[in-house]
């Protein structure tokens, strides 16, 4: 067209570059703090999380009394008092009891004398104070009470003289793990304790076990159970539950087999038929007036 001339494109603008950068700074900025914050949040959630699941790790004392602790009345003696603890303990590692509930879990299920007691250390101690309390500190305020030294003393007369009777392994072993339990003082270090369950052996089995020169005692303990089985299977001691008592153990090795011992009962009934046959003239005429 006349009048015009040719079309010119505008200059581009030399700012784009700078402008655009600065855009994408931005949007890139603005996406790192929005994955910051997320992030923060999300740790932040999981930090509550956890916390919540350490508060809520273990068992409620319903499922506690689900797995049927023993109840505990203080009248049992020593060794029902072990084995409450004892079952106690397996209960809290089965519910996964954590330390801070154990004192007050367990003395749920105090009855009797025992709770009796445990209460004049609640009034002592305050509820909260005496529920807090250390489980170690708790079974050491418990063996104190109802394990006191007098008996402690008896238990371990009975433990010089603890042996294994015939072939019962089984009771010998459970009876030598309450001991230990009820005097430590006996069975520290290693060794003593060692020294005292092979003292209790029978002599067939006594000699190998010392022989083996274990230093620990559970090796020990299954050495001893295999050879008392190799023992009754060579007759050298009873089957399970047919020790010879001790009377009837100095019966079979002072008194004559049967057929032997009927031979001399019969001499002691005929021998009093025999002195009254002799004597029997003299005793007419002891008896009889026969006149001069």
């Amino acid at each position: 067209m006349a009048g015009r001339g040719p079309h010119v494109r505008p200059p581009r603008r030399t700012l784009d570059a700078a402008v655009i950068k600065m855009m994408v700074d931005r949007r890139v900025n603005k996406i790192l703090a929005e994955h910051e914050a997320h992030r923060l949040a999300s740790e932040t959630s999981g930090s509550n999380n956890g916390s919540q699941g350490n508060n809520n790790k273990g068992c409620s004392f319903k499922s506690f009394l689900n797995c049927h602790p023993h109840k505990f009345k203080g009248t049992e003696g020593a060794v029902g008092m072990l084995r409450w603890m004892e079952k106690v303990e397996s209960v809290f590692a089965m519910c996964e009891c954590t330390e801070e509930n154990r004192v007050k879990f367990a003395t749920g299920t105090l009855e009797g004398p025992a709770l009796t007691w445990w209460n004049t250390h609640v009034q002592t101690l305050g509820l909260d104070g005496a529920n807090s309390m250390p489980w170690a500190d708790f079974t050491r305020l418990l063996q104190e009470e109802y394990c006191p030294r007098d008996e402690i003393r008896k238990l371990e007369a009975e433990f010089w003289v603890h042996k294994m009777v015939g072939s019962e392994i089984e009771q010998y072993c459970t009876r030598f793990h309450e001991l230990c339990k009820l005097c430590p003082a006996m069975v520290t270090p290693e060794y003593k304790k060692i020294e005292q369950f092979i003292g209790g052996l029978p002599e067939q089995i006594q000699s190998m076990v010392t022989a083996s020169d274990l230093t620990t005692i559970q090796p020990l303990i299954r050495l001893a159970h295999k050879l008392t089985d190799q023992a009754v299977a060579q007759g050298k001691l009873p089957k399970r539950g047919e020790h010879v008592k001790p009377q009837e153990s100095q019966k079979r090795k002072w008194e004559p087999s049967h057929h032997q011992s009927h031979q001399p009962q019969q001499q002691q009934r005929s021998a009093p038929a025999r002195a009254f046959t002799a004597t029997q003239p003299d005793d007419k005429g002891k008896g009889v007036y026969q006149g001069k």
